[in-house]
C-alpha cells in the first residue's frame, strides 16, 4: 500500500477518509507536522495569578515586559528573574476580567475596568499612575493612527457604557478634554456610542481600527475634523463573546465567535474553523471558563494560538492550546497548561555576568547557552504556568502523537497488516506505531498495542481486520513527520 501522509487535522469529519485524526503536540506546515518545545518557565513566581501580559521595547531598544494581576501591575528587565511592582495604588481586576496593555510612543497604557486607566514610561523604572482624572475607566483599548482608543467604558457622568468608544486628543493620551472640544490642545477628542451589537468585547488598531461587540463589527477609519472617524458596522449578527480571543496578526482580526473561529480582513469575517475544529473546540470548551481564554501570536512559527480550559480541566484553568498556522490554514493541539499566554513577549537578553541572576551554575541554567533566551529583543512565545511563573516555549521537545485518518486498504475485504514504516525525519529518540482498527464502521475501534520502530525502520504486526488508521508517538525531537508506510496483503472478501 503507497504511503498516507499527515494531512489536515479536521476532527469535526468522519474518521473514514479523514486526513489526520489525531494531531497533539506538533505545529502545522505546508507538508508535515513539526516538533513542539515544551515551556520552561524561567522566573520568580508571581503571589497570584497572572490575568494579562505584554512587552516591549524601550526608545533606546531595551526590552520590558508587564503583567497584570487581580491587585498589581508588574514589570521585568533584562539581568533580572524577579518582577517589580510598578502598581501606583492598589488595583482590583475582577476574576472575570484581565488587563489589556497598549504601547503608545514611549508609554505603556494597562486598563482593566475596576480602576482608573494607568500609564508609563517604558524604561523610565517609574510607576504606573492614573492616565487622566478626566479618562474614563475602560475595559478595551488600541492605537488607531495618532490616537488611543478604548471602549466598553465607565465615567462619573453617564456610568457604564458598554457601547460607547472613547479617545483622547490627538497623539496626546494624556488630553481628555470634554467630547468636542475645539480648542487646539484639545482637538478631535470625542467618543460615540455604538448604536447596534451589543457590548464592546475588543479593539485592534493599526492604520485602521476594528471594533468587535457581541453582535457586530465595525471598522473605524481617520477622516479629520469635524467628524474625526468614519465608524461602519460591517458585520451584522457576527460578533464575539470571547474578549480575550480577539488578537490581531498583521492586517486580520482573529476572533472566536458563537460558532467557531473566524478571521476579520476589514471587509468580512471568512470562518477559518467549519468543517474543520468548531464543532470539536465549542464540544472541548469547558462551560463557564470563557473568561480565561487567551490568545498570543508565535510570529516565529506563523501561528495563532488560543489557551482555553477544556473538559479535562479540573478548576477552569486552561490546559490546551489550540493553533492555527497562519499560511496554511492548518490547525492542531497542544496539551499544556498555562494562566496566560503573553499576546507579545520579547526575550530579555542577559551578559555571562547577567546570568548569575538566574543560576550559580551555567549546568542548572533552564535553557542552552545557544538559546534565543539568552539574546534581547527576540520575539518569542511567552506564558505564564499554573505556577504564576513566566517562561518561553523553547525546552526540549513534547512527546508528540499523530494518527492518519481512517483507510481501508483492501477495497475488497479484510487486509492482513504485517509492518507499519512511519515517515517521521531525524528523530532524537524513539517512534512508536500504534494500530487502530475494525471490520464494520458501525463497531468500536479496537486498540492495539504499540510497536516501536526496529532496526530497518518499521514496526512490526499481525493484524487482520477491513479498516485501519495508524497513531504514531514520537518521543524526543524530530524535523518532520509525513505520515506512514503500511505493509499489508489482501486476506479476505468478508
Amino acid at each position: 500500500m503507497s504511503a498516507i501522509p499527515f494531512g489536515e487535522w479536521l476532527p469535526d469529519l468522519p474518521d473514514l477518509g479523514n486526513s489526520a485524526t489525531i494531531a497533539k503536540n506538533v505545529i502545522p506546515s505546508a507538508a508535515s507536522y513539526k516538533q513542539v518545545l515544551s515551556f520552561v518557565n524561567a522566573m520568580v513566581a508571581l503571589s497570584e495569578r497572572a490575568q494579562g501580559a505584554t512587552a516591549a521595547k524601550s526608545a533606546t531598544g531595551s526590552v520590558f515586559n508587564y503583567v497584570g494581576t487581580a491587585t498589581k501591575l508588574l514589570e521585568l528587565t533584562s539581568a533580572s528573574t524577579t518582577w517589580t511592582d510598578r502598581s501606583g495604588t492598589a488595583y482590583s481586576c475582577a476574576a472575570a476580567d484581565f488587563w489589556r496593555f497598549v504601547k503608545f510612543g514611549d508609554y505603556m497604557v494597562a486598563l482593566q475596568i475596576g480602576n482608573p486607566i494607568q500609564y508609563t514610561t517604558i524604561g523610565a523604572g517609574a510607576n504606573f499612575a492614573n492616565l487622566s482624572a478626566a479618562a474614563p475607566k475602560a475595559r478595551h483599548a488600541a492605537v488607531i493612527r495618532d490616537f488611543l482608543m478604548v471602549g466598553n467604558t465607565w465615567d462619573a457622568t453617564d456610568g457604564f457604557k458598554p457601547g460607547r468608544l472613547w479617545w483622547p486628543a490627538i497623539n496626546n493620551i494624556t488630553s481628555w478634554p470634554t467630547p468636542g472640544t475645539t480648542a487646539a490642545a484639545n482637538v478631535q477628542s470625542d467618543y460615540q456610542d455604538l448604536p447596534e451589537g451589543g457590548s464592546i468585547t475588543g479593539i485592534t488598531g493599526g492604520q485602521s481600527g476594528v471594533v468587535v461587540c457581541e453582535r457586530s463589527i465595525y471598522t473605524v477609519n481617520y477622516i479629520g475634523s469635524p467628524l474625526v472617524f468614519d465608524i461602519q458596522r460591517v458585520e451584522k449578527e457576527r460578533g464575539s463573546l470571547y474578549a480575550g480571543s480577539i488578537i490581531s496578526d498583521g492586517r486580520f482580526t482573529y476572533y472566536i465567535g458563537n460558532d467557531g473561529f473566524y478571521r476579520f480582513d476589514g471587509i468580512q469575517s471568512v470562518p477559518i474553523g467549519s468543517q474543520k475544529v468548531d464543532a470539536w473546540f465549542l464540544n472541548d470548551l469547558s462551560p463557564n471558563t470563557s473568561p480565561r481564554i487567551c490568545s498570543a501570536v508565535d510570529p516565529a512559527n506563523k501561528l495563532v494560538l488560543w489557551a482555553y480550559a477544556s473538559t479535562n480541566s479540573g478548576a477552569g484553568t486552561p490546559d490546551k492550546i489550540i493553533c492555527l498556522h497562519t499560511p496554511t490554514g492548518r490547525w492542531s493541539i497542544i496539551e499544556q497548561a498555562v494562566e496566560w499566554l503573553a499576546e507579545i513577549s520579547y526575550t530579555l537578553g542577559y551578559t555571562l555576568d547577567g546570568l548569575d541572576a538566574v543560576s550559580a551554575s551555567l549546568d542548572a541554567l533552564p535553557f542552552s547557552l545557544d538559546s534565543y533566551v539568552w539574546q534581547g529583543g527576540v520575539a518569542l512565545l511567552g506564558a505564564f504556568d499554573t505556577s504564576h511563573r513566566f517562561g518561553y516555549f523553547n525546552g526540549s521537545a513534547m512527546a508528540a502523537t499523530l494518527a492518519t485518518g481512517e483507510v481501508q486498504p483492501n477495497p475488497d475485504g479484510r487486509s492482513l497488516l504485517d509492518a507499519v514504516r512511519p515517515l517521521v525525519q531525524n528523530v532524537g529518540s524513539s517512534v512508536s506505531v500504534t494500530p487502530i482498527y475494525r471490520n464494520r464502521l458501525i463497531d468500536a475501534v479496537t486498540t492495539g498495542t504499540a510497536s516501536t520502530i526496529n532496526a530497518v525502520g518499521e514496526c512490526p504486526f499481525n493484524i487482520d481486520a477491513r479498516y485501519f488508521r495508524f497513531m504514531v508517538d514520537i518521543t524526543g525531537g524530530f524535523q518532520h513527520a509525513q505520515g506512514v508506510e503500511p505493509r499489508s496483503t489482501a486476506s479476505g472478501s468478508i
